[in-house]
């Protein structure tokens, strides 16, 4: 297979070389593109970035970035040191570069016969070099594992950024079938103690998550890992989960104990489908109509697991005893007026979603399960990696509209998706107290909000001071909003929603 590696500093991208070189993948072709520039570090503190048709890697140290693709099969090879291609340095390596050496050497050793062992000393590196790229932390660690043979199917490493101030690390294993549950426990240990070393000096804000599986893929897991191990240094411990010893374990012991998704490697996997999809056809309308989400409250069910976690049970008797003094103090300063007053709070804490009420318990546990910044950080940069399998655009729509919930609660919740047929957002999902009497509104694409949001780099906040022009979505929903959070999808620079 052969390889497009487009190398450039990162802050001048005219200044960039092309290469192509064969290798079997395309970190192998990283290597090599590399090695032959004079670069020969680990790839361990890149940052890795899955494009639509390619990977880049940035290489902080020498400020340099990679640009990965898949060339023709019949891609003209670029020389490098002074050879065709890696497999030409395989096959033809001591020809060229291996000549100057034994004129050296044979001159004043002629009759030892040191020169002859001189050759393929030399030789030995250039046919392993290209191969130690592509296992080159599988092999010496499944030696250490004692007899459990691995390879490193998915790897992903983030360093702390603006944006996520995290320093993440992600690998999938796979192991050879009938492997021992026994014994993919000691690998994920093993490789765990090693990921976590190479971590050391680094700030806190540490996320590792490993699983291990008995087969080989190249996209999708074919089935569950036979062990998964999640790490977070602001947690403790690192936690291990076995998604094959009871399918629903994963499921409900999840949320509390922060144990990583089934599907650990979804960074390399396929994106979401980016294909428009047409609202006016028939059938598309008839199918959205039967799949209308219920308008009951889809918080308290979700949020029920978390409640019983200490920073809830320490603050439950908080959040009863500010009411009691509320109502104790409401009928000494308005007589009669108490109890009205108290069940008009109730009501307008109800609609808040960030109220501690005991009368709306599910309320209080999405207020109880976050931390701090970083925590809710690290649990959206978590979950939104499974939004990579997700098959179409409208499961996909279910599934943020279940992230939406756990992290940021609101009364209403609307999904648009962008009909390039007819040029109008079409809510596709929505939730909240009228979310049926939404489904199927379409606003066009000229609507002011709408285009203000879409050209926004970011999501858009709108509070009282700056309220957003009202349209009449938010009639069909019953709501006067006080506060608004709108987020483009875009991808390739196509408008995929709102």
């Amino acid at each position: 297979m052969r390889w497009f590696v487009e190398v450039s500093p990162t802050g001048d991208v005219s200044k960039s070389s092309r290469y192509c070189v064969e290798a079997k993948q395309w970190q192998a072709a990283l290597q090599e593109t590399r090695k032959s520039l004079g670069d020969i570090g680990p790839l361990s503190k890149f940052a890795i970035e899955l494009l639509d048709n390619g990977y880049r890697a940035v290489d902080p140290a020498t400020k340099t970035r990679y640009t990965v693709a898949k060339a023709p099969d019949d891609a003209e090879l670029t020389p490098l040191n002074g050879n065709s291609s890696p497999a030409a340095e395989a096959k033809q390596g001591p020809k060229p570069s291996e000549k100057p050496a034994p004129k050296l050497a044979p001159e004043p050793t002629a009759t030892e016969g040191g020169p002859v062992e001189a050759k393929p000393a030399k030789t030995e590196p250039a046919k392993t070099e290209p191969a130690k790229t592509e296992p080159a932390k599988t092999e010496p660690a499944s030696a250490k594992a004692g007899s459990v043979d691995f390879h490193v199917v998915r790897k992903r490493s983030e360093d702390p950024s603006e944006r996520t101030p995290i320093s993440y690390r992600e690998f999938a294993y796979a192991v050879k079938p009938g492997t021992t549950r026994a014994d993919a426990e000691r690998l994920i240990q093993e490789r765990f103690r090693e990921v976590k070393s190479s971590l050391d000096g680094r700030p806190p804000g540490k996320f590792v998550q490993l699983a291990v599986f008995d087969h080989v893929f190249e996209k999708r897991p074919a089935n569950k890992p036979l062990v998964t191990l999640a790490w977070k240094d602001w947690r403790g411990d690192a936690v291990l989960s076995f998604p094959r010893g009871t399918d629903e374990a994963p499921i409900s012991v999840a949320p509390p104990s922060d144990a990583p998704p089934e599907s650990l490697p979804p960074y390399s996997g396929p994106g979401i489908d980016a294909a428009p999809v047409s609202m006016s056809d028939p059938t598309v309308a008839a199918a959205l109509a039967n799949e209308a989400v219920e308008a009951s409250d889809p918080i308290e069910v979700s949020e029920e697991p978390p409640v019983s976690s200490r920073s809830a049970a320490s603050a439950q008797p908080n959040a009863v005893a500010h009411p009691a003094t509320a109502g104790a103090e409401a009928p000494a300063a308005k007589g009669e007026k108490g109890p009205a007053s108290k069940g008009k709070k109730k009501k307008k804490k109800r609609g808040e979603s960030t109220t501690t009420h005991p009368d709306t318990p599910s309320q209080k546990v999405v207020t109880r399960r976050r931390e701090g910044k970083d925590d809710l950080i690290s649990e959206l940069f978590e979950t939104m990696h499974d939004l990579h399998f997700m098959p179409d655009i409208m499961t996909g729509a279910d599934f943020m509209l279940d992230v939406l919930a756990k992290t940021l609660p609101a009364e209403a919740t609307v999904v648009h998706v962008f009909d390039i047929n007819t040029r109008r957002f079409v809510v596709v999902r929505a939730r909240g107290d009228s979310a049926d009497q939404v489904l199927m509104h379409a606003t066009p694409d000229s609507d002011e909000l709408f285009r203000d949001v879409l050209r926004a780099p970011r999501s858009v906040r709108f509070s009282k001071d700056n309220p957003p022009g009202l349209g009449e979505h938010w009639q069909l929903l019953g709501l006067v909003p006080e506060a608004v959070m709108l987020g483009p999808v875009r991808q390739g620079g196509r408008y995929l929603g709102v």
